[in-house]
C-alpha cells in the first residue's frame, strides 16, 4: 500500500522525511557486505537552511570514480576540479561483469 499523501507535492514532505528518520542508520551508515573491506567515513548534515555547506576534507580525498554514464564532455571540468582537489579521476566501467576503474576519455 502506499501512502497517498507521499504522492501529493503540497503533503509529502513530513512523510518522506519521517520515512528518513526511521531507516537513516540503514541508509546513511550501513554497507552492503560486498564492500566489508572499503573504509569510507560518510557525513550527513541535515540543515534547514537550502545553502550549500562547505566540507573542509583536507587530504583526505585520494580519488574520484564516476560511473560508466558520465558524459565525455564533462571529464574536463572533472579533471581541473579533481586536480584542484589533488585527486585522481577514475571512470569505472564493467568488462566481463567485473568492474574496472580506468582513466576517463574526454569528447
Amino acid at each position: 500500500m502506499i501512502d497517498a499523501n507521499l504522492l501529493d507535492p503540497t503533503t509529502q514532505d513530513e512523510p518522506i522525511v519521517e520515512w528518513v528518520r526511521e531507516r537513516h542508520i540503514d541508509l546513511f551508515f550501513r554497507k552492503t557486505d560486498d564492500w566489508h573491506s572499503e573504509h569510507e567515513y560518510r557525513y550527513v548534515l541535515a540543515s534547514p537552511e537550502e545553502d550549500y555547506a562547505f566540507a573542509d576534507f583536507g587530504d583526505a580525498l585520494a580519488r574520484v570514480v564516476v560511473g560508466s554514464r558520465f558524459l565525455r564532455w564533462q571529464v574536463p571540468g572533472a579533471e581541473v576540479a579533481c586536480q584542484g582537489a589533488g585527486a585522481e579521476l577514475r571512470r569505472m566501467t564493467w568488462e566481463a561483469g567485473q568492474p574496472y576503474p580506468g582513466r576517463p576519455r574526454a569528447a
